[in-house]
């Protein structure tokens, strides 16, 4: 188990990801449905190909923090995985490239995770390519709220959105002063409708969120 952000990806380690993905995939004969990558593992195209080529029934994918890997790496792999309904998307990967082939090949995507903050680029991507998009989790990042307004009211088949432990931000673009609303704010700057979809923390006392943004946030309705 790797303890640093690419250690997979020194001296043997690359070679290692795929003499173990080698010795897994010739023995599940196509029928694995869920992959999901070590989050410190550095992942290269031809692990990620060779995954796809093997696992042509995958329903859900997960990958790791730090990904390499051409446009023309991503399209093949997405095109091998027409069935696939629920991806993670951390925040090393070209998005540029893979939201156009999700949309292009996995039309079945209804669940999907973003885990490097939530922006209005990401929003667009979202509603072009991923119009069925039942279920988005944007926990424990920065989240843009006119990025939030946006998806919740242009992806018609969204149930849930996961905001738990997040920091809701928007830029004021006359001033560029940043302003962070608190998640009992939200209320009154939603329509019902839309708020009814997102799920917060439980308690405003949450120790997560007291340990990422402070206690002073907590406590008021703004800063």
């Amino acid at each position: 188990m790797p303890r640093m952000i690419g250690s997979m990806n020194r001296g043997e380690s690359g070679l290692k990801i795929g003499k173990v993905l080698r010795g897994v995939l010739s023995q599940s004969e196509g029928h694995i449905r869920c992959v999901v990558f070590n989050f410190y593992a550095f992942l290269r195209e031809e692990h990620l190909l060779l995954v796809a080529q093997s696992t042509p029934n995958l329903k859900r994918l997960v990958l790791p923090s730090i990904c390499l890997l051409s446009k023309e790496a991503i399209e093949h792999a997405m095109s091998l995985w027409g069935g696939l309904e629920s991806i993670t998307i951390t925040r090393m990967i070209n998005h540029n490239h893979l939201f156009p082939a999700i949309g292009k090949y996995c039309k079945r995507i209804t669940e999907l995770k973003l885990t490097g903050g939530f922006e209005m680029s990401h929003a667009r991507a979202l509603i072009e390519h991923t119009p069925n998009l039942k279920f988005l989790s944007i926990q424990s990042i920065i989240v843009n709220f006119r990025a939030l307004c946006n998806i919740l009211e242009n992806l018609k088949h969204l149930e849930i959105v996961n905001m738990c432990h997040s920091l809701i931000t928007e830029k004021n673009e006359t001033t560029d002063q940043v302003v962070m609303y608190s998640f009992s704010e939200l209320e009154h700057h939603l329509p019902v409708e839309h708020y009814r979809k997102v799920l917060f923390c439980a308690s405003r006392k949450c120790v997560i969120c007291k340990n990422k943004i402070g206690e002073e946030f907590l406590t008021q309705d703004a800063i």
